[in-house]
């Protein structure tokens, strides 16, 4: 909750932006979700570039990051993937996070990063539905854009477009 009040109220403001490595924020939210990968068998794949820097906020992306790793951990089969990737284009990175889980509903994927927002599938585990609408929101204070692409017992994929530099 306080994140998303720290970003209604417009505290995070594009003018305490620092250059950040995508890589060290993957980095950050994997080693706070490595015993929860370990414990449900998933393996955790990182094909992240070190030399992909943005204009940001390094915990509030380290925060983005960790909630969807965690979520692909979370809603995925024992013994599943998840993999991150990222590509640097001329003027944005892109970010993706594919997960080998019970996927998305078609119906929920337009609702899923609405505040307290949570699916049928994933009412019987811990959260509040707050997750994912946080992510977005820092995305976009970021002039990035967020995304998912489903595939219901194909798993999801998140993918984030940030732009490099915008000062």
């Amino acid at each position: 909750m306080l994140s998303l009040t720290r970003l209604d109220s417009g505290l995070l403001s594009t003018a305490d932006f620092t250059s950040v490595s995508l890589y060290e924020c993957i980095d950050n939210a994997l080693k706070f979700t490595e015993f929860l990968a370990k414990e449900r068998e998933i393996k955790i794949v990182n094909k992240i570039p070190e030399d992909i820097h943005i204009s940001g906020d390094r915990d509030m992306l380290t925060e983005v990051f960790l909630n969807i790793i965690e979520n692909g951990i979370k809603y995925n089969k024992a013994g599943g993937t998840v993999e991150i990737t990222a590509a640097k284009n001329t003027d944005s990175a892109e970010v993706a996070i594919q997960d080998t889980g019970e996927g998305i509903r078609k119906g929920d994927s337009d609702k899923i990063f609405d505040r307290f927002y949570r699916a049928d599938t994933s009412r019987s585990k811990e959260g509040t539905g707050l997750g994912l609408s946080i992510a977005k929101a820092i995305i976009e204070a970021h002039r990035g854009r967020i995304q998912v692409k489903r595939g219901l017992d194909k798993g999801s994929c998140f993918v984030f477009t940030l732009p490099l530099n915008f000062h």
